[in-house]
Formats: C-alpha cells, structure tokens, sequence
C-alpha cells in the first residue's frame, strides 16, 4: 500500500477511534470534576489551565484527551492513569 494512502487510512481509523469514545470522554470530565468539587467546565479549564474552547472541544469529540491533560488529572487529583484509561475505554496500545 502506498505510504500516503496508509497514513489516511491510519488517521481515518484514529479519528474514528475518538469520535466513538466522545462520551466517555464527558464521563471522565464530569468525574473529575465531581471528585475534585468543581462546579462546572469553567472551574475545570481554571484548575487545569485550559482554555474553554479546549474542554469544548473534548466535550463534542472534536477532540480527544492529549498526555498533558491526562497526567494533569492524575496529579491534581490523585486518580492513576490507568483509571483514567479504563474510563477513557482505551485499548493497552493506544499512545497519548
């Protein structure tokens, strides 16, 4: 296979791949923000230093948990990655 027609095949397959796990992704956010005592998105973005349209985006599967924010969550609130993971209903293999 061509390597240009791999790579779109590979990024259709990743972009698929987060647009189905959109509402886990507001499962995680809504669980973080009831363990860390927040009262909304906007006292997320603050705690985590995000703009809105970031938490927006992840909220509409635009899109999806980067390294940063995952390891953020982790630290400010103590839950392992691995939890972190399992909510996210992601495979061992996938990199952040």
């Amino acid at each position: 296979m061509e390597s240009s027609a791999k790579k779109k095949l590979e990024k259709a397959k990743l972009e698929k791949f987060r647009k189905d796990r959109k509402g886990h992704v507001n499962v995680l956010l809504d669980f973080f923000i009831e363990r860390m005592g927040l009262k909304n998105d906007a006292a997320l973005c603050r705690l985590l230093k995000v703009a809105p349209s970031a938490i927006s985006k992840l909220r509409h599967g635009v899109l999806f948990p980067g390294a940063s924010i995952v390891l953020d969550m982790h630290e400010k609130s103590g839950i392992p990655v691995e939890a972190i993971r399992e909510i996210l209903d992601v495979p061992p293999e996938y990199k952040f």
